[in-house]
């Protein structure tokens, strides 16, 4: 789901937009034949729930599957990203610029886009780069009346 948003603030001839962009969890894929696994030392395991798991000895070991969808382990959440533009307009006879500054990731996430399952644990290979800024430049040339309100 995607929504844009655009204002021009007519007395100060500003520019304010907005970008909203939710996504769905990822879910974990697995080829035919090949599941992602994670072997767990029981001793882990008893740590964590305060027993063994049924039938399982001390010294061994309990293999979760981490592509399981329905049950995971290894859970992802709903991804929402919102995006601003503050830019100010300038105009030259015919052609409207403006100039203004992006700034992306405003919810700071760093939510992760990407698994790699060949280790024994599932581990970020990607991640979405955290708040950032930058300066954006552009230029629209038409006629005047169709840029006066």
């Amino acid at each position: 789901m995607r929504g844009l948003a655009t204002y021009i603030i007519p007395k100060a001839d500003v520019l304010v937009s907005l970008t909203v962009r939710s996504q769905p969890q990822v879910l974990l894929a697995a080829t035919a034949g090949t599941t992602a696994q994670w072997v767990v030392p029981n001793s882990v395991v008893q740590a964590a729930y305060g027993k063994l798991p049924i039938g399982a000895l001390p010294a061994g070991t309990t293999t979760i599957s981490i592509g399981d969808n329905v049950n995971r382990v290894y859970a992802d959440t709903r991804r929402t990203q919102v995006d601003m533009r503050f830019a100010k307009v300038i105009r030259f006879g015919r052609t409207r610029s403006d100039v203004g500054i992006d700034l992306n990731n405003l919810l700071n996430t760093n939510y992760p886009t990407g698994y790699t399952t060949t280790y024994t644990i599932a581990r970020t290979t990607r991640c979405r780069a955290a708040r950032g800024s930058r300066r954006h430049p552009s230029t629209r040339r038409g006629s005047s009346a169709s840029t006066t309100r």
